[in-house]
């Protein structure tokens, strides 16, 4: 009868009668834990536990991904790679990434010592999989159509480069050429010194692209991610019809080091954080992670451009006689991924 009504185990007893461990019972991978506290599966070496940066609480990393990584306990907004922001603000199956294949070159054949440009480009590329720092496409947030751009600080600490630059132009043109709004997530060292006045005038290129999108009555959305540094805040991340940001994000043009040792003087603790920004007006409002993609949905729908006017008799009778004429205000010539302009209500 003991083998049909077994007693249950308890911790630090044998399972089986004998003394041996059941053979049934599955065996615990082992774990180990690395120097800077994160704890991982032995046998395949993928993180399990994770220590917060802030309050060092050990945090199970499924449960942070499924907080949208952001700690439990302390409220702390991990950073997030651009693919996993993507996926948890737009709508499922709704974004088609555009200009993937443009990749930096080493123009300036730069190197410092043993440090060559190309070969730091090369290893970023095969560290994160991305071609650059920058992802562009369309999309939906919750029904509303965009166009979005999604900075990787994983890649190079997201520094703006050429391509970053001529990627976000991009991006902008074609929000204005189909008449959609643009939504820009930003996280950034600043300029990329290894490509010299190419980088640098990557600050001017981007300003006037968002210039002309808001010309065109189309809205830039900005939300600025930790960290927002140096050119991207000085340009076009911070020339947005609203600007948000995400709790603690630090945000600023120069480190705040480098500003106490040039002032000759201390700065306060909070300086450079989202909440002391928006104390001093630079940006609109602070939101949670959690709150983001809702909070995108609805200034979209407030920005929605204004339905086009109908065509008059002669636009229409000009449109008959010559059916290469297209009078849609979003006519463009064929681009694959082109994504539709959102519906009007």
């Amino acid at each position: 009868m003991n083998r049909f009504f077994r007693r249950p185990h308890i911790e630090g007893q044998p399972d089986s009668a004998d003394g041996q461990t059941s053979k049934f019972k599955p065996a615990t991978p082992p774990v180990s834990r690395s120097g800077n506290g994160t704890a991982t599966d032995g046998a395949t070496g993928a993180a399990i536990m994770v220590p917060c940066p802030h309050c060092h609480t050990a945090l199970y990393v499924r449960e942070l991904e499924d907080n949208l990584h952001v700690c439990p306990k302390c409220g702390t907004h991990l950073r997030l790679g651009a693919r996993t922001r993507i996926a948890a603000t737009l709508d499922p199956d709704s974004f088609v990434e555009w200009d993937a294949d443009v990749r930096s070159v080493d123009a300036l054949q730069f190197a410092v010592g043993t440090h060559v440009y190309a070969e730091k480009l090369a290893t970023a590329q095969a560290k994160t999989g991305e071609a650059d720092a920058l992802i562009t496409g369309g999309g939906a947030i919750a029904g509303e159509a965009c166009v979005v751009a999604v900075a990787d600080f994983a890649f190079m600490g997201a520094s703006m480069g050429s391509v970053y630059g001529e990627k976000l132009v991009r991006a902008a043109e074609r929000a204005k050429r189909e008449r959609l709004p643009l939504v820009t997530f930003n996280t950034s060292g600043g300029a990329r010194m290894q490509e010299g006045l190419f980088s640098l005038m990557q600050m001017a290129k981007t300003t006037a692209a968002i210039v002309a999108l808001g010309a065109a009555g189309l809205p830039h959305i900005a939300v600025l991610t930790d960290p927002c540094y140096g050119g991207v805040t000085a340009s076009y991340a911070t020339v947005a019809d609203v600007i948000l940001a995400e709790p603690g994000a630090r945000i600023g043009f120069a480190g705040k080091d480098r500003i106490a040792q040039i002032m000759r003087t201390k700065l306060p603790e909070d300086s450079q954080t989202a909440e002391f920004q928006l104390v001093h007006g630079m940006v609109d409002a602070v939101v949670p992670r959690r709150e983001l993609r809702q909070t995108l949905a609805t200034l979209l729908a407030l920005y929605r451009p204004p339905a086009p006017p109908p065509p008059t008799n002669a636009e229409h009778f000009d449109a008959e006689r010559n059916p290469a004429h297209d009078t849609a205000p979003h006519a463009a010539p064929h681009e694959t991924g082109r994504i539709p302009a959102p519906a009007h209500r």
